[in-house]
């Protein structure tokens, strides 16, 4: 690095910083240190408070990043939100709390990053659509609003939850937050993608001013903790294994129209071939069972081996958030 002049031992313990950094930087897959943006390099640094680091470390390290700000080209942190980013840590460290909120709406974003920041919870705010996974780990807890629009998905979040290694969301806690009715489909969704808990938007207004203690404390009432996937298939009536998100992804493959229109099986825009194909895989993959032989015993026709379409359908309905179906019958 060519720049201001530096004493010897600074710029060794500048260096030894900026290698922990890179370090860090390659195990979470950013190619290096230049790459890095502010919710990653503010979650690098969440990652050392929690890790127990002191407040003199911190202010070493950030002071190393701002020497690399100004002395190399082409990096994505500019000087102004490093201040930014070191306000935050250097407030936030006494907590040793660190939140990460993550909606699609900015105002939910910014709203409560304010508030648990102002409580001195290490907090940060992310897109949906733009989380980085790798980082989660970094985190003691992370809050999802799950009504996120992807295609006909209303809850799209949740398969950014699905994409998480399941190896973080087993050490890391993910609370789902949502409003209005939610199906009991939707929670197993939820449960099977990796979420631990699930909290309606209401009680986290009615508990904004005691919410970081109730975070520091672990303290999320038990009536909030997501069911198990086993636990909410006995509840739907389904088999014990199985994935919902397989059937999702076979889903979203066949025409928009086939879950937003209410026509009848032979009007749908879709091959009998791929409506085959999802009983199947719903069957197969997401642990749908086929209606009970008692119902076809004195039927001339022999019981189906699938699942029955209408099932398939409205699951797939109930998953996405989708409401009532559109007709375009006179």
């Amino acid at each position: 690095m060519a720049g201001a002049p530096l004493a010897a031992a600074s710029q060794r313990a500048y260096l030894s910083d900026i290698r922990d950094i890179e370090s860090w930087c390659q195990t979470v897959g950013i190619k290096n240190m230049a790459h890095i943006d502010a919710g990653q390099l503010f979650a690098y640094f969440v990652g050392l408070v929690r890790r127990g680091r002191a407040s003199a470390t911190l202010r070493r390290r950030l002071t190393a990043v701002r020497w690399y700000i100004e002395n190399e080209r082409d990096v994505k942190i500019t000087s102004a939100t490093l201040r930014h980013i070191e306000k935050r840590v250097l407030k936030g460290v006494l907590g040793h709390t660190g939140v990460l909120v993550v909606s699609e709406d900015s105002i939910i974003r910014a709203g409560l990053t304010a508030v648990l920041g102002d409580a001195g919870v290490l907090c940060w705010s992310e897109n949906v659509w733009t989380l980085d996974p790798a980082t989660l780990e970094c985190w003691d807890y992370v809050l999802v609003w799950i009504r996120a629009t992807k295609g006909v998905d209303a809850y799209g979040a949740i398969e950014v939850v699905r994409g998480v290694d399941p190896e973080i969301t087993a050490r890391v806690p993910i609370i789902a937050v949502y409003s209005g009715p939610v199906s009991t489909v939707v929670q197993l969704r939820l449960s099977e993608a990796g979420a631990r808990y699930f909290v309606p938007h209401t009680w986290l207004s009615d508990n904004i001013t005691d919410l970081s203690r109730r975070l520091a404390s672990a303290d999320v009432p038990l009536r909030y903790h997501l069911e198990t996937p086993f636990a909410l298939r006995q509840h739907l009536g389904l088999s014990l294994g199985g994935d919902l998100g397989e059937l999702l992804d076979a889903a979203d493959l066949v025409p928009v129209a086939v879950w937003t229109h209410d026509l009848p099986q032979e009007k749908l825009p879709i091959a009998r071939s791929d409506i085959l194909h999802l009983r199947r895989v719903g069957l197969e993959k997401a642990g749908i069972p086929v209606p009970e032989e008692g119902r076809y015993s004195t039927a001339f026709r022999l019981a189906p081996l699938l699942p029955n379409w209408t099932t398939i359908r409205r699951i797939v309905r109930e998953a996405w958030g989708i409401g009532p179906a559109r007709s375009d019958n006179p």
